[in-house]
Formats: structure tokens, C-alpha cells, sequence
């Protein structure tokens, strides 16, 4: 697996997406729940949106996805719960900023 201690989360859940990874997905989360992001929610919110919706190309239900993420991460559980009762609308990567770019590979962009 590619060492990616150094990406951000957009370039953590595209390459868990072009990998087809769970493993990469709950890599990505134990790294932001790991990071200073945790003293903003704002920042939180981003990256979810991202593992949310890279969930959801893997196939995985990501509500149920993001729970059980939570019961055995409890550092995570408050912002994932959070998270899960937020309307479809508030869990798309536009509300974090992204857009997908699918060629010449999978990729999330930051708009702004």
C-alpha cells in the first residue's frame, strides 16, 4: 500500500477510491481523527464529506459505515454521529468545497 502520511484526506479518499479500499478509507479517518483538525469542526466537516462520499463510490452504506467506525473509534463518535444526522444535502462534497475530476483518474478538486 502507498505510504500516505503526507497526503491531505482529498488525496487520501481519491486513492481509496481508484484502489477500491475500505482499508484506505479507515486509514484516512484514524489520520484526521489523529490531527489538529479535531479542534475544528469546520475542518472535520470537509474531510467527512470526502470518506462520506468516497463510501459511497466503494459501494458501502456510509451511514452504517461511518457508525461503525465510530463504536470502535470512540475519539471519533461525537463528530460522526453529528455527522450521520446531517441532511443528505449537508454530506455532499460541494458543501466541503469539491468537485470530482474523473479524468485522466479519480480525483477530488477544491473549488474555492
Amino acid at each position: 500500500m502507498e505510504d500516505i502520511k503526507e497526503k491531505s484526506d482529498s488525496e487520501i479518499a481519491a486513492l481509496a477510491v481508484r484502489s477500491k479500499s475500505k482499508e484506505l478509507l479507515i486509514t484516512g479517518l484514524d489520520s484526521l481523527f489523529s490531527s489538529n483538525a479535531i479542534y475544528d469542526y469546520r475542518d472535520i466537516i470537509s474531510a467527512l464529506v470526502l470518506y462520506y462520499d468516497a463510501a459511497k463510490r466503494l459501494g458501502l452504506d456510509a451511514d452504517a459505515f461511518f457508525l461503525m467506525y465510530s463504536e470502535v473509534n470512540p475519539m471519533s463518535t461525537k463528530d460522526m454521529r453529528n455527522f450521520i444526522n446531517r441532511s443528505s444535502e449537508q454530506k455532499t462534497i460541494e458543501i466541503g468545497g469539491y468537485k470530482v475530476i474523473d479524468t485522466p483518474e479519480f480525483q477530488y478538486i477544491f473549488r474555492f
